[in-house]
């Protein structure tokens, strides 16, 4: 009996052929540590695979993978892309010294959100606040 990943049936559930350069990178994305990886990581971890991918062909990847709701494009900066599996909301916070990305929720501020959108007359489908922090000097202080 022929059974598909569940990585295949999203693939499938969202509309594309189903590929091994799509699978590859939607599992690279599901195990990788941290959760943002830029263009230039994905094709690290591909070689790492024996799986040789230009980045004209990733792109296109990636670009048909955030399409369909299943990889999430992060514009941090002019230059810093990263990609991450599309999941629930959350938010990031940037740390400009050292820049890690931290992922948070709060239930609050998502609902704040919709109370936002809605009082626009929109509907929230998605929305991404990014916080652009630095430790404060008791914070530094401490860990050292």
């Amino acid at each position: 009996m022929d059974t598909e990943s569940p990585d295949a049936i999203k693939i499938r559930d969202a509309g594309l052929k189903v590929t091994k350069p799509r699978l590859e990178v939607l599992d690279i994305l599901a195990h990788s540590q941290p959760h943002h990886l830029s263009l230039q990581d994905i094709q690290k971890a591909l070689r790492e695979r024996q799986m040789n991918m230009g980045p004209t062909t990733l792109y296109r990847v990636l670009d048909h993978l955030v399409a369909a709701q299943l990889v999430q494009r992060n514009l941090y900066t002019d230059s810093d892309t990263t990609f991450e599996l599309f999941r629930e909301a959350h938010d990031h916070m940037i740390d400009l010294d050292t820049n890690e990305i931290i992922e948070f929720t709060h239930a609050e501020l998502e609902a704040l959100k919709a109370t936002i959108a809605d009082a626009h007359g929109n509907t929230l489908i998605n929305g991404a606040l990014i916080l652009y922090v630095r430790k404060t000097s008791k914070s530094r202080s401490s860990e050292v």
